[in-house]
This record gives C-alpha cells, sequence and structure tokens, in this order.
C-alpha cells in the first residue's frame, strides 16, 4: 500500500513538474519585464546610505529581484547586523503590492518570535518603503543542501522532520506561510537553526481573503491552487504563480512538505522539478 501511494505521488510530482516546464517560458518573460522595470532610471541605494531614520548603515546588496532588494546593514548605536528589505520603487503605486509588502513584515515577526533591534514596522524614506529583519548568517538553504550529491537519505529526512516542527510550530502561531519551498529554507551557519523565511504569501488559518492574490510555486503547489480559477478570468496571474484563495489551510503548507519528501528519496524529481518551476 505505501509503495502504490509512493508511485501515486511521484507521478503527481512528474505531472506538476511538466505543468511548470510548460510555462516557464512565458513566466520567464514576465520576470524578465519586471526586472527592467526595477532600475528605470536608476536605483538610488548605496553602500554607506544611512536608513531608518539614521539608525541603521547599509553594508552590501544581498540579494536583487524583480519586486525589491535585500540588504546586509548594521545599527549604528550597536554594530548589531540587521537585513534591510527594500520594495522596488515602481511598486510604489500598486497598493496591493505595497499591503502585501507591509503584511509580510506583520507575519515574519509573529511566526519567528523575535523583535527587530530598531522597529517593527514599514518605513518610507527617499521614495521606497523598506522594513528592518534580522540578519542571518552565513545560511544555507534546503536546496543548496540537498542539491549536495553527498548527502545521505537519513540526514535529508532529519532534516526534513525539522521542517516539519517549523511548520507545526507556524501553524500552531495560526499561520498558513502558502509558499513552502528548498529555498525558503534555511539553516544559519553557526547556531544551526532552521528558519522559514519570504512570508510574502502568509495568512491567518481559514482567513477568508479573495480580493488579494496569493503567490505559490507551481512545482509545490497544493492542488488547489493549481486548479484555482483566476478572480478576474484571465491566466495571467496563473502564469505568474499567483493565485486568489478564498480560505487558507495549513495543508497547502503540508502538500509542499510531501512533495520535498518524495523529492529526498527520489534525486531524479529533486533535479527536475525543483530547478524548473517558473
Amino acid at each position: 500500500l505505501l509503495h502504490k501511494r509512493l508511485c501515486l505521488v511521484r507521478e503527481q510530482v512528474r505531472r506538476i513538474e511538466q505543468f511548470a516546464q510548460q510555462r516557464s517560458g512565458e513566466c520567464v518573460a514576465l520576470g524578465k519585464q519586471d526586472s527592467r522595470a526595477l532600475f528605470q532610471g536608476g536605483t538610488n541605494i548605496h553602500v554607506g546610505d544611512i536608513v531608518a531614520e539614521g539608525r541603521v548603515e547599509l553594508l552590501a546588496l544581498m540579494v536583487r529581484g524583480g519586486y525589491g532588494e535585500s540588504w546586509k546593514g548594521k545599527v549604528v548605536t550597536t554594530g548589531e547586523f540587521v537585513a534591510v528589505k527594500f520594495l522596488a520603487q515602481y511598486l510604489n503605486d500598486t497598493p496591493e503590492v505595497v499591503k502585501n509588502f507591509r503584511r509580510e513584515l506583520q507575519y515574519a515577526y509573529l511566526a519567528r518570535g523575535f523583535q527587530s533591534p530598531v522597529e517593527n514596522r514599514t518605513f518610507f524614506e527617499n521614495g521606497r518603503y523598506f522594513y528592518i529583519a534580522d540578519y542571518i548568517n552565513d545560511p544555507v538553504s534546503l536546496q543548496q543542501a540537498f542539491s549536495y550529491g553527498g548527502l545521505p537519505v537519513d540526514s535529508k529526512l532529519e532534516l526534513l522532520l525539522d521542517v516539519a516542527k517549523a511548520l507545526q510550530e507556524l501553524h500552531e502561531r495560526g499561520i498558513v506561510h502558502g509558499d513552502v519551498k528548498p529555498e525558503n529554507i534555511v539553516r544559519e551557519g553557526d547556531s544551526g537553526l532552521l528558519r522559514i523565511v519570504d512570508f510574502g504569501s502568509a495568512r491567518w488559518i481559514g482567513a477568508v481573503d479573495v480580493t488579494e492574490p496569493v503567490t505559490f510555486t507551481h512545482a509545490y503547489a497544493a492542488p488547489e491552487l493549481l486548479s484555482v480559477t483566476p478572480i478576474d478570468g484571465t491566466h495571467e496571474d496563473v502564469l505568474r504563480g499567483k493565485v486568489h484563495i478564498t480560505y487558507a489551510l495549513p495543508s497547502v503548507d503540508v502538500y509542499a512538505l510531501g512533495i520535498m519528501l518524495v523529492q529526498a528519496l527520489d534525486p531524479g524529481l529533486w533535479n527536475s522539478a525543483s530547478m524548473r518551476h517558473p
């Protein structure tokens, strides 16, 4: 019975991978448009800038994408390292995105149970929205760990057990992450602490919210996300991995964990489905 169920799940993963691959060209094109728009007119963020009302100095750019940038920063008074996440300036006039950016901060702090060394709020300075988060030193994502060919299955299962515990804690706090995937699970280099990151799709369990999109990753998306009808009657949102749901449930996160479990047992699936999602 277990073997039959595993075969069914493996087949479903392959179908999801095919679903993602068919749309990858269109999604990549959309992503490039976003990235170009981000840098129209240049960027107004530089190393050495002081932000957060004079309390944080920017040290180095860590990540840049179509929706913004993440910088390593330092609290001027204490020397403590922090992460500074900026929203792309061209999105300032998109209320839906700005609201989601603010909400991402709210859920991140509630989920992790820590306090910012500056403030748990969104700032707006020099034409950019941003917030301050904790800095993760030498992070290693689950994507990186599983891509290492020498990692035995037992070690992979231990990692996924930690992920399951982290998700359980998150759900006990009443939060659905909504976009669980290997890139969004990291382990801190010094402490070994496992963290779930990127709460842009998070919702309260049972939240009814049909007016705002939930962003997901096709290769790890539960069936209810893949089969949903876009609220505007078009498929542009689905191509972007973005749909509207009416009821947020923990099963969305649990399903993604199940996909990663199958991938851990089948390296061939890991190398295909996880690497070619939109």
